[in-house]
């Protein structure tokens, strides 16, 4: 098991539209945010246990 911090960056929910209004439609929803996200996550391992990943960049 590891513990990767992940930053998924600025996303459009329903809680940054309540503080955004439109200006959140600039940002993925959360649903196309994880097409991306999930095959890349699915690749940590215990290499980056610890390690804080923020926009698909770690070393291997």
């Amino acid at each position: 098991m590891a513990a990767v911090p992940l930053n998924p960056g600025v996303i459009d929910t329903d809680m940054l539209r309540s503080c955004w209004a439109d200006g959140a439609a600039g940002h993925p929803k959360a649903a196309e945010w994880a097409k991306t996200a999930a095959p890349f996550i699915l690749k940590l391992g215990p290499k980056q246990n610890g390690q804080s990943v923020s926009g698909g960049g770690y070393e291997d």
